[in-house]
């Protein structure tokens, strides 16, 4: 449930997130945004270094012929990419529908990709546009 500033919880922003999965239609704000943010990296980090200790642990000597060793390597390396992945499509949706909010084109979100990650963040924590704007109502409004 909202506050009575308006403001967004980090449940709801998970649930928003979540139920707009591949939607980068409309807009988000920046706590919707910034919640869900918060949310895939506390999944995602602890998950990398599970995934590192697996992966080391699957070879601790030199002899890497042994069936075990792969098979901890490939569920350590399994495990990270497909939590990964199935938490980027919501977060780059939540990313393009918050750049929305700021009024700008979703496809500063292609400077992810390319090592540039850190503008289109930026650019979601500065405030949207008060008002409709071409990507629909204002969030803030319409809450």
């Amino acid at each position: 449930m909202r506050d009575n500033r308006g403001l967004m919880s980090f449940a709801e922003a998970a649930v928003a997130c979540m139920e707009k999965y591949a939607t980068p239609l409309g807009r988000a704000r920046r706590a919707e945004f910034w919640w869900f943010f918060l949310l895939v990296q506390l999944v995602v980090i602890p998950l990398h270094l599970t995934s590192v200790i697996l992966m080391n642990a699957a070879f601790p000597a030199v002899d890497s012929s042994d069936e075990m060793n792969w098979i901890l390597f490939y569920v350590g390396f399994g495990l990270l990419v497909i939590v990964t992945m199935a938490l980027a499509v919501p977060l780059l949706t939540a990313m393009v529908r918050r750049l929305h909010d700021r009024g700008l084109s979703g496809h500063f979100t292609w400077l992810v990709f390319i090592g540039l990650g850190i503008v289109p963040l930026v650019l979601c924590a500065l405030p949207g546009t008060t008002g409709e704007n071409r990507y629909g109502e204002d969030p803030r409004l319409a809450a």
